[in-house]
């Protein structure tokens, strides 16, 4: 039996309408972040305390690898100038970061959610 052309395009539209409805839905779910490397607080070592400079976080085992210029847009980015030479560090999704807030003595613990390379050294 043959279809006439305007139901076929009612039909065609509903059909995108509810995929579409199915994208916006899975958009709006937060996807779980695992990190990157799970047993990595497992294989931490924490230098002796008597070594430990509270004011440089270098003694206490970690390594700089950017700092934070600013946010970026209204999606809770931040922008990021890396001197690392490994930038996989700082766009890896899960990867598990220490981020020193300005004016306070030790690193706290951050999971990436996602990042990209928008320049050179810009993250």
């Amino acid at each position: 039996e043959p279809i006439d052309p305007l139901e076929a395009l009612i039909k065609e539209s509903e059909e995108k309408l509810k995929r579409l409805k199915e994208e916006k839905e899975r958009a709006k779910a937060k996807p779980e972040i695992k990190p990157a490397f799970p047993d990595a607080d497992k294989r931490l070592n924490f230098p002796n305390n008597k070594d430990i400079d509270p004011y440089d976080p270098t003694t206490f085992g970690y390594v700089e690898i950017g700092t934070v210029l600013g946010p970026h847009g209204v999606h809770g980015w931040s922008k990021v100038q890396g001197c690392t030479d490994f930038p996989e560090r700082l766009t890896t999704p899960g990867m598990v970061l220490h981020f020193k807030p300005f004016r306070k003595r030790a690193p706290r613990k951050v999971l990436l959610a996602d990042g990209k390379c928008t320049g050179p050294d810009s993250f």
